[in-house]
């Protein structure tokens, strides 16, 4: 630890960190109904406005988004979510919840197609939408 400090390290990830015995659970809030899954927890400003903007337009605010990482999904536990995406890493099925896939959101911002494909889906679930919207 001592190193990382040395290091002037504000955060970090640990590659895996199911091999420490200290696993502490995520609970989400009621709150989060929606999940964003990506490698990097981390979005850039960039990334994070256009993932804003397309969840507005679909009149999600992301506040409500909780944002994790591929290695953190074995750690969730308690939740209430109704949709799940998987931005730029293969899905895990989640029992009762709406699985959208894309690839990452620097080439989602790139190709009118992946915009498309992805507009696709949430069109597709637009039941769980509405549900989600209604609550």
């Amino acid at each position: 630890m001592n190193f990382i400090k040395e290091l002037d390290l504000i955060s970090f990830d640990l590659k895996s960190p199911e091999r420490f015995k200290k696993n502490n659970p995520i609970n989400l809030d009621k709150k989060y109904k929606f999940l964003l899954v990506s490698k990097n927890k981390h979005l850039s400003h960039k990334e994070e406005c256009f993932v804003k903007n397309f969840l507005f337009s679909i009149a999600i605010d992301f506040d409500e988004v909780f944002v994790i990482s591929k290695r953190e999904l074995w750690l969730l536990d308690q939740h209430q979510l109704i949709i799940v995406w998987y931005v730029g890493t293969p899905s895990v099925e989640i029992n009762e919840v709406v699985i959208l896939e894309s690839p990452k959101i620097s080439l989602l911002m790139q190709s009118a197609q992946f915009k498309k494909d992805l507009w696709k889906q949430f069109c597709k679930n637009a039941h769980y939408l509405s549900s989600y919207n209604s609550r």
